[in-house]
């Protein structure tokens, strides 16, 4: 098996404790399951407040190799209101706007972790916005309810 790299999208309110700890159990197993010498483990986010910079922060205590894609709204390129403070990326990519830095994410990882701040898609959200495209792309998506219950 070759190299994880796993791409979070995720609620700016953060997580539940459920959701918490059903994706700090999933990114070990994930991390675990797939361990091979030399290999990166890579862990891409979106750098948002809430759910971005919780994972973040996860996946880098597992041992991931955190790759952070900051974003801003697409008519405010200087807007930072909903920019994260976790400072453990290993690589900050250039900043994007929100979609296109979302399309990246999804593009660049096989499996695609959602932390959703409903238990049902919704219009007018940017991670159920990305989990549809990953599933356009032919990702795996596994989303973590707020519940904690996980379904792909």
């Amino acid at each position: 098996m070759g190299s994880m790299q796993i791409g979070f999208t995720g609620t700016h309110r953060g997580m539940t404790d459920s959701q918490k700890t059903a994706i700090k159990s999933l990114l070990t197993k994930l991390y675990a399951a797939s361990y091979v010498i030399d290999r990166e483990h890579n862990f891409r986010h979106g750098q948002c407040v809430g759910a971005d910079v919780q994972s973040a922060a996860m996946a880098k205590e597992i041992g991931f190799r955190v790759i952070a894609f900051p974003g801003y709204p697409p008519d405010n390129p200087t807007n930072m209101t909903n920019r994260g403070g976790f400072d453990g990326n290993d690589v900050v990519m250039p900043d994007g706007a929100f979609l296109e830095r979302d399309h990246l994410i999804v593009d660049a990882s096989t499996t695609m972790i959602a932390a959703p701040a409903q238990d049902h898609e919704v219009l007018r959200s940017g991670t159920w916005a990305t989990v549809r495209y990953s599933r356009k792309m032919k990702k795996i998506v596994i989303i973590v309810a707020p519940n904690g219950e996980m379904s792909v």
